[in-house]
Formats: C-alpha cells, structure tokens, sequence
C-alpha cells in the first residue's frame, strides 16, 4: 500500500495506532500489507499495517473515519481522493492498524 499524499504521509509518519485511506484495490480484512512512504519522489518510510475493516465508499463512513485520515473535514479528504483518482462508487475506506514504520532517511519523527 503506497501513500503519496503529503498531508497523509505525514500523518502516518506521527505513528498513529489506526489508519484509514479511500482505495480501488480490494483489500481484505486480517491482511498484512506492506506500506511504502512516498514524499518528494523519495523512499521516506516503509513498514506494516493490518487491515481491520473494509467500507462501502459512502459519506457517512468518511465522517465516521475521518479522524484516522490525516484530514480535517471530509471534503478535503474527498478531494485527495479525486485528485488522485481514487474517488468513485467502486472505492472502498480502508480502516487499518500500523504494525510497523521504519524511516528510511535517518531523521524521521518517532
């Protein structure tokens, strides 16, 4: 799973126990993925998550994970989904538990 985003790979980079990202690939709940930090075309992190819940792409499920996001309001959220292309009626919010992040840069937040 590769996060791009700024605003997200940031958050993620704070350590938080939970996650939540809007995706078009069909993950399932119990999987262990691999996670890839992306800034500035870089390499900044990479570690492990397990998936714990699987959404339907809807309003009220956005508001409901809104807080493990990275974002503010629901519709910047929404936006970076469009913006990457992953906002449509096939999307899925993924809901997951960081297992692990190690920085690949040396100075990274704990």
């Amino acid at each position: 799973m590769i996060f791009r985003y700024s605003l997200v790979v940031k958050y993620l980079l704070s350590r938080p126990k939970h996650f939540a990202t809007i995706r078009l690939w069909n993950y399932r709940e119990g999987e262990i993925v691999k996670l890839k930090l992306i800034l500035n075309h870089r390499v900044v992190a990479e570690g492990r998550a397990k998936i714990l819940r699987v959404h339907d792409y809807s309003l009220d499920i956005l508001q409901k994970y809104l807080q493990y996001s990275g974002f503010e309001k629901v519709e910047e959220w929404i936006n970076a989904a469009r913006e990457l292309k992953v906002s449509s009626n096939r999307s899925k919010v993924i809901f997951g538990e960081l297992l692990e992040l190690h920085d690949k840069l040396g100075s990274l937040p704990r």
